[in-house]
């Protein structure tokens, strides 16, 4: 029999293709035995490319280090570092607009415009850290991120005010590189020249320390490797308790973040919350659901708290050890 070719040469043409949808969908669902698809519960993120790792700390980069004072509120500590760097990343983009006086708010809000647009990027973005209690916000190299901070701190200091609240320390971050002892040598070596090697009268520094979710690298070798760079030949000299210059590293994983900061000690280790007490959240909230523990026998007792929660710790060392020259 010669069959119509569309459902258009015959009125029972429709009928016929709507039974066929249904019998293609019966024999579906007898293939499946009645059942759906299962989900796909797992993904696999450990392929180049996933999701999962876009976004994340990559080397070259510069930006801000910032703690998060209660577990669970990493979302709400993006936002509110945001909100407290723009405040002092429009005053240096204004500063260094142009040399000549600004004469009105409207002038203000033009030349950081242009400045932005010229720039072809985003002033600040939040990275990736894969660790809890932990942020990074990139910042473009328009800015200086330790003299941004040094400013932000230094009038927290002075004023005794303090607008965040999950906010805890900030560590800014200069250099980034891959978590290995020959990366991190090559980049301390470039970061401190103008810092030590360049510098004639002698300087004391300290080297502080900490390590997250990586197991490779050992903690002495790493410091004496960034301090003897430092030291150049003993010209310069270890001083834990009041040094001019304090070396940050800090290692997420396979990355490390490293710089070079001022007034460590005057401005509480760079602990908003040490330096406006009254800013830090309830001892309770802070303490999120399971507790602040771990290293805190051995912590100073002016950072105990949120820090020791920020994630997995490498050999037991961090920021709050003075010892680690």
């Amino acid at each position: 029999r010669n069959w119509p070719t569309t459902t258009r040469d015959t009125s029972w043409g429709s009928g016929v293709a709507h039974w066929l949808i249904v019998c293609q969908a019966v024999i579906i669902m007898a293939e499946s035995n009645g059942k759906k698809r299962a989900k796909k519960y797992y993904q696999d993120y450990g392929r180049a490319g996933s999701k999962r790792h876009k976004g994340g700390i990559e080397a070259g980069m510069q930006g801000v280090l910032v703690s998060c004072a209660v577990q669970g509120k990493e979302g709400k500590c993006v936002l509110e570092a945001y909100d407290i760097l723009k405040e002092y990343l429009g005053i240096d983009a204004a500063a260094g607009a142009s040399a000549a006086p600004v004469e009105s708010e409207l002038d203000k809000e033009i030349a950081a415009l242009k400045a932005k647009a010229k720039a072809g990027q985003q002033d600040l973005q939040s990275c990736n850290t894969n660790t809890k209690g932990l942020i990074f916000i990139s910042m473009s190299k328009d800015f200086e991120p330790c003299a941004v901070i040094h400013r932000m701190l230094s009038d927290m200091l002075a004023t005794k005010e303090y607008k965040g609240r999950f906010c805890q320390r900030f560590l800014p971050i200069t250099h980034v590189c891959f978590a290995g002892l020959d990366e991190i040598r090559a980049t301390a070596q470039t970061m401190l020249k103008p810092f030590f090697a360049d510098q004639k009268t002698a300087t004391s520094f300290a080297v502080v320390y900490k390590c997250r979710n990586n197991g490779t690298l050992q903690r002495d070798v790493v410091i004496d490797t960034v301090a003897t760079i430092a030291a150049c030949e003993g010209r310069h000299t270890v001083d834990l308790d009041n040094a001019e210059l304090t070396i940050i590293v800090e290692v997420l994983t396979k990355v490390c973040g490293m710089s070079v900061v001022r007034d460590f000690t005057r401005l509480r280790r760079y602990n908003a919350h040490q330096i406006v007490p009254q800013a830090a959240p309830a001892k309770k909230e802070a303490a999120g659901k399971d507790g602040v523990k771990g290293q805190a026998d051995t912590a100073v007792k002016e950072v105990e708290g949120a820090d020791d929660a920020e994630g997995d710790e490498s050999e037991g060392s961090g920021p709050e050890d003075a010892d680690d020259s």
